[in-house]
């Protein structure tokens, strides 16, 4: 439903390791067999072992960068193994994070419904108003995704598009309290699956949550964090005593 890192066929450009731009197609990730695929309508031929760059594309920005060696080369598709992904500066607000993180939604507004235009005259008689019952006003959930953007839940509590809530998290005090709104919603058996967008906030709380959810993506949305985390520790200096 969401953006993911496994997508098949997302957009993306062919480049060489001086960043120039060869070709435009779409790719997808093999993580099993550390190979990528880039096909377009002309792809330039390259020998065996040449390295190369596919970089994926959302909303004409480069998100996630690979680079490996030529493996296949046709006119029409070309296949780099060996490769290695960096994911770049934007990719939190398109990649998801999956979660199990623990909140409380209180409501702040409701949807404004359109009212009906008004009666000026009648002889019916008026029935009697049975008094509303107002809906709980707190709602306990699980956020199953995050991204900087927008979170998900599911649950069997029925909202609308456009509700207005405070969520309260078990997180640092920074982020610990955060004002959002549903903005779609899918449903499904029993239950709904709510994606709810983050309102504006003061800076201070924006970046901190910038920062979290960066932290999240680099973990969970690199295809080799692994290896990335390993390869700093070694080009550290070795400490000497």
């Amino acid at each position: 439903m969401h953006e993911t890192k496994g997508r098949r066929g997302f957009p993306a450009v062919l480049k060489d390791m001086s960043e120039k731009v060869l070709a435009e197609g779409e790719a997808t990730v093999f993580a099993e067999s550390r190979s990528i695929d880039f096909s377009s309508d002309f792809v330039p031929m390259y020998r065996m072992g040449t390295n190369l760059q596919v970089a994926r594309i959302f909303e004409g920005k480069e998100i996630h960068l690979f680079t490996g060696e030529v493996f296949i080369s046709d006119k029409n598709l070309i296949r780099l193994v060996s490769i290695t992904d960096r994911l770049l500066p934007g990719s939190e607000y398109v990649y998801f994070s999956e979660t199990k993180i623990p909140a409380v939604l209180t409501l702040v507004q409701r949807r404004r419904e359109p009212q009906p235009p008004k009666k000026r005259f009648s002889f019916r008689r008026k029935k009697k108003q049975e008094p509303v019952q107002e809906p709980e006003s707190v709602y306990a959930i699980t956020v199953s995704a995050l991204s900087g953007r927008q979170l998900e839940f599911t649950s069997n509590q029925i909202f609308e598009i456009g509700d207005r809530f405070r969520a309260t998290f078990q997180l640092p005090e920074e982020i610990r309290d955060l004002p959002l709104f549903i903005s779609q919603a899918f449903a499904f058996g029993k239950g709904c699956m709510y994606r709810c967008s983050f309102e504006e906030m003061e800076p201070d709380r924006r970046l901190a949550l910038d920062q979290f959810v960066r932290n999240m993506n680099q973990q969970e949305n690199s295809f080799f964090p692994k290896e990335e985390a390993h390869g700093k520790e070694t080009e550290e200096p070795a400490s000497h005593s």
